[in-house]
Parts: C-alpha cells; sequence; structure tokens
C-alpha cells in the first residue's frame, strides 16, 4: 500500500456490484495472504475494513495491491539450513559456553506497531512475523480492540500478543 494515503470511511454510496467486485477482490488477496504472502497481511488488515462501503478511493489501493502482487510473482518463503550468526556470538558473548549458542532452533520473532494509526477510530495497528531459519512461519496484523492513550501503550499490548503467540 501507499504509505502516503490515508484510507478513512466514506461517505460515497457504492453500488452493490462495486461492492461486491470490492469484497471479491479483498477475498482474493486474503487467499494468498493466509498461506504464502506475509507481505500482504498489512494491505489486507487495511482494506478489509471498508468492504461494506468502499470508495473509488479504496478501490484504487486494491488495484494498486494487485499490481504489487503480480510484480512479486517469484517471491516465495524459503527455509535455509544455517542459522543467524550474530545472535551465536552474541549468546556466546554473554554466556561464555557454546552450548547455549549451538541450539538455537533458528526461530526469531518481529513486531511492531503504531500509535492511533487508523484515523477513523484512532485505534493503532500491530503485527508480527515469526521466522525459522530465514522462513515466515507465523504473521499476522490487526488493528487494537481498544484506543491507546500513547505509544508506550500501544507497544506493549503488541508484545503482551506476541508472547502469547510465542508461546
Amino acid at each position: 500500500m501507499d504509505p502516503n494515503v490515508q484510507l478513512v470511511a466514506s461517505d460515497f454510496d457504492t453500488s452493490l456490484q462495486d461492492r461486491l467486485d470490492y469484497q471479491q477482490a479483498v477475498g482474493s488477496i486474503m487467499y494468498a495472504m493466509l498461506g504464502t504472502r506475509p507481505d500482504l497481511a498489512h494491505s489486507i488488515s487495511t482494506l478489509s475494513k471498508f468492504c461494506t462501503n468502499p470508495s473509488p478511493d479504496h478501490a484504487a489501493a486494491v488495484k494498486r495491491v494487485f499490481r504489487y502482487w503480480n510484480k512479486t510473482l517469484d517471491v516465495r518463503i524459503t527455509y535455509g539450513g544455517s542459522q543467524n550468526i550474530a545472535v551465536q556470538e552474541a549468546l556466546f558473548k554473554n554466556t561464555g559456553t557454546k552450548d547455549l549458542a549451538n541450539g538455537l532452533t533458528g526461530l526469531f520473532g518481529f513486531t511492531d506497531s503504531d500509535w492511533a494509526g487508523d484515523k477513523d477510530t484512532r485505534k493503532s495497528t500491530s503485527g508480527f512475523l515469526f521466522t525459522l531459519y530465514g522462513g515466515a512461519i507465523s504473521w499476522k496484523s490487526t488493528k487494537q480492540s481498544v484506543v491507546m492513550t500513547s505509544s508506550t501503550e500501544a507497544e506493549y499490548i503488541t508484545c503482551s500478543e506476541v508472547a502469547k503467540e510465542t508461546l
């Protein structure tokens, strides 16, 4: 999605056919995202909010995602057999033993959130990605259920959700 475009709810009255076309397009992107395309998770999280009344701006955003998808058809999730050497060296340096460094499974998690990124509800968006030997195995991007009063609180809630996923 274009990072410079902030999509908001529309007062535009959409025809039934346009609404169905939009919903089918979002569903097609969601199908790919669920199985093999974690890079589309944020786009789906954002675009699916407007399925009940999409505007021409929302349809243009969907078309942009399809253009991105078409240009990245050769992008795949791959799993390599090597471990992260930087992490191994840091563990060895801090523990003084190679046992812990050699026991890594290659599992890493990444998380982030924004603060009040949804212009309509002022709710934050959070997301995470877990990789195993460099290949994505679990991912999610979602709007948080409550309005946060600070960026620290938004990050804390995100880390709490990621901790649940880790377990």
